[in-house]
């Protein structure tokens, strides 16, 4: 997909009032042609009703959708949006103050929330600072809501004042490019801006002082000390275009203009925004820093915060519990103390002290160059900035080299071949970037995981479920001899390995590793539910599926995908439970022939009486070798369950026959395209 570049400019004005003239409509229309804006916050409508409205240039050869948002009886406040005609977008209004629109930039498959806002004056924010509190909590509120994957911005008439002790005091959230004295409406804006990673645009680029600027008072003679008058007018910037600092990087140009149709005292404030399509990015979600719990203090804390959760639950007290609110509240208390406890992993490539230092050097050079327009001052900065990025180069070259040498020691103190052959290729893989799966349809190529997950849906839909399939045989709930304990359920829990991906329940082996005991006995109580009535949570039959391009197979056809399934922790741990049970048992009826799947015994050992016999092949004449060699497409998935279960009946006792038929019966597979996934299928 070729690099393509996609313009969009929003904007801001307070226009004090729309029914000041019959005509001012028509100047916000003339205004969003002139600056060629795609979308405008308005604030100050003094309307006091919620609607939408068709509004046309005083030539009448454009036309724009106006959205209100007002509060009945309400006439000295109300906000809106001026949206270009032929962008599709959904409006929601807030309050009289707050309103939103959600949109996609045309072409480029961006999604984009633009939020206008209209902050209390000073002198009522001084007088009744209630009245700020309830507006930056409801704002923030709507912040909040809108995902980190969506490109954020905020336009509105803020009546605060940053100035340069703003630009001191929170440099992360505002460039040095402001006018006036900081005051608490400011204070009140950057702390929002502090807490939510905000960006205030139009002061991070360097313009002259009428394009900073947007609000001039009113004309009045002013007379100082020494009987001189003031010449120019009194000029301030408090009306802003707030983003989020990770997209400071598309923002290429924002300041303010004085030369609108429309009349008022404020200036408009334009933020340019550059978006280019390098193909679709695929996004992650933020992940738990599940590392975090090698220290001993962690991991006690986390324990402690999840027996306290599952202690807060009223229907834990209760005797007759069902499995499946029995895990959910495991599962939720889980993710909780994650969340609380052990927090999220830092965004960080590396923790080279030295390297974080000279990457922010070069961050900040480069914020210089982009609001520097002299030609000289921005030779004289992208040279020293070039200079930070070789110096960083090299310490990134070193570290990798230290990293090599480590994998290499950690290879050769392996016990055997296959486990160094393992973490070979486990160490040449791994910083290998997936390439974003394509998928045929009956169209083209889509690359839009939604439709993605549909069509592997459907394919291995097809593929797992067979129409003429023999049920299976009637094999009644038993109690289990003996029943699961909660000693067992433990040894389980801790042969599981670390560092394994989630199932459908998104809880990791570590969670239930370095949690409190007592989750054992509740996971014990679920397996001996589940043995005597058959009831049991549905992530005992679910999993995950993940669709991998098979190497060296063209792109796009679904067949051309190997699936990867991550079963549910619950799923997990009774299997362990029932395989160290049935084990010995199924392991006596095996073949001494079958190598693989059995505890002591590998392929390898097939592999080298392949190797002994090919050798005596080819060292002595009169001996003769025959070789078959079988690739059976789909193995497992050819198994007839009836005949297993038949097969089984001799084997194992009742009570572990019904477990089993439990866990390959009416399986539920779900696809999963990068974090979007698709309807619960049936495999069985």
């Amino acid at each position: 997909m070729k690099n393509r570049a996609k313009t969009f400019r929003i904007g801001t004005l307070n226009c004090r009032g729309l029914k000041t003239s019959i005509t001012k409509p028509n100047q916000l229309a003339d205004d969003m042609k002139q600056y060629q804006l795609d979308m405008m916050a308005i604030q100050e409508t003094h309307l006091d009703q919620t609607d939408t409205d068709t509004i046309t240039t005083t030539d009448g050869t454009s036309t724009y959708t106006l959205h209100l948002s007002g509060k009945e009886g309400e006439r000295r406040t109300g906000v809106g949006i001026v949206v270009r005609r032929n962008i599709d977008t959904t409006f929601t209004p807030i309050s009289d103050r707050i309103c939103m629109c959600k949109t996609t930039i045309p072409k480029m498959n961006r999604n984009i929330v633009f939020i206008c806002a209209y902050a209390p004056t000073l002198p009522v924010s001084e007088s009744t600072p209630g009245v700020r509190e309830a507006f930056y909590q409801q704002l923030e509120s709507v912040i909040n809501k809108v995902s980190n994957m969506i490109l954020l911005y905020i336009g509105g008439d803020f009546n605060a004042q940053t100035g340069i002790r703003g630009n001191n005091q929170f440099k992360e959230n505002m460039g040095k490019y402001s006018k006036g004295q900081l005051n608490s409406n400011g204070e009140a804006l950057l702390q929002l801006a502090s807490r939510n990673s905000l960006l205030l645009t139009n002061t991070i680029f360097q313009h002259k002082l009428s394009h900073i600027t947007t609000w001039e008072a009113p004309y009045r003679k002013i007379v100082f000390k020494d009987g001189s008058e003031r010449i120019n007018p009194i000029r301030n910037q408090i009306d802003y275009i707030l983003t989020r600092r990770p997209h400071r990087g598309i923002v290429t140009n924002s300041r303010s203009y004085s030369g609108t149709h429309t009349f008022t005292d404020h200036r408009l404030v334009r933020t340019t925004i550059t978006v280019r399509n390098f193909g679709r990015k695929v996004m992650h979600s933020r992940k738990i820093a599940f590392e975090r719990l090698k220290d001993p203090i962690t991991r006690a804390r986390y324990s402690f915060a999840v027996e306290m959760r599952l202690m807060d639950k009223e229907y834990l007290q209760q005797e007759q519990m069902k499995p499946q609110q029995s895990w959910d509240a495991i599962t939720e208390a889980n993710r909780q103390a994650a969340i609380e406890v052990i927090g999220y992993r830092d965004h960080k490539k590396t923790d080279n002290t030295m390297i974080l230092q000279k990457s922010r050097e070069q961050k900040e050079l480069g914020s210089i160059l982009n609001s520097t327009q002299d030609p000289e001052q921005r030779a004289n900065i992208r040279k020293a900035r070039n200079q930070k990025l070789t110096e960083i180069h090299e310490l990134m070259k070193n570290k990798e080299q230290l990293n090599i040498i480590d994998h290499l020691r950690e290879i050769e103190n392996s016990k055997d071949d296959s486990g160094r052959m393992y973490k070979a290729v486990k160490a040449i893989q791994q910083n290998r970037k997936r390439k974003p799966l394509q998928i045929e349809t009956g169209d083209g190529i889509t690359a839009e995981p939604t439709a993605q997950a549909r069509i592997i849906t459907e394919h291995f839909k097809s593929m797992f479920t067979k129409e003429d399939i023999d049920a299976l045989p009637n094999i009644p709930p038993h109690k289990m001899n003996p029943p699961f304990t909660r000693t067992e359920v433990e040894k389980a829990v801790k042969a599981l390995k670390n560092n394994k991906s989630a199932g459908a329940d998104e809880i990791k082996a570590e969670q239930l590793k370095y949690g409190p005991t007592s989750v054992y006995d509740s996971i014990a109580d679920i397996f001996n539910t589940l043995a005597t009535t058959g009831e049991c949570p549905k992530e005992v039959k679910e999993g995950l599926l993940l669709p991998l391009q098979k190497p060296g197979k063209a792109k796009g056809p679904p067949s051309n995908l190997r699936p990867i399934i991550l079963l549910s922790m619950l799923r997990k741990i009774l299997a362990t439970c029932m395989l160290w049970r049935i084990g010995g048992k199924i392991d006596e009826n095996i073949p001494f022939t079958q190598a693989a799947y059995r505890a002591g015994r590998g392929t390898t050992e097939q592999l080298f009486a392949l190797k002994v016999m090919a050798e005596k092949a080819i060292r002595t004449t009169n001996f003769e070798t025959h070789i078959l060699m079988m690739d059976m497409s789909r193995a497992f998935d050819t198994v007839n369950r009836k005949t297993l279960m038949q097969d089984l009946r001799s084997i194992l006792d009742p009570g572990e026959l019904h477990i089993i038929k439990v866990m390959t019966e009416d399986v539920r597979l779900i696809v999963d395209v990068d974090g979007n996934r698709g309807k619960p299928s049936r495999r069985m």
